[in-house]
């Protein structure tokens, strides 16, 4: 629960944006490394399961971390649909 001293609340409220913000960047990096190395996209639970022993992942809610993590796949998961669709027309037009 968040305190009625406005200081305290800005506090908080910094340091979990911070921690967010950390969280997504270490599992894009997790990400990124796995596809520099196997060039496939890093399963969702093998993921969570690297980020989930962070400091920061741990400093949010768990459905928050979750739900970082599920947008971060959600947007691979886009950039893969668009690299392939991608590939599928520039072939045709050529």
């Amino acid at each position: 629960m968040l305190s009625a001293n406005p200081i305290i609340c800005g506090q908080l409220v910094t340091t979990r944006l911070f921690c967010r913000k950390i969280c997504l960047t270490r599992a894009n990096y997790y990400y990124r490394q796995y596809f520099f190395t196997n060039q496939k996209k890093l399963n969702f639970n093998e993921l969570d399961h690297k980020v989930s022993k962070s400091y920061d992942y741990q400093a949010l809610p768990t459905k928050v971390s979750k739900q970082i993590i599920r947008r971060l796949d959600s947007a691979w998961s886009s950039y893969f649909a668009a690299l392939k669709a991608w590939q599928k027309q520039r072939h045709l037009n050529f």
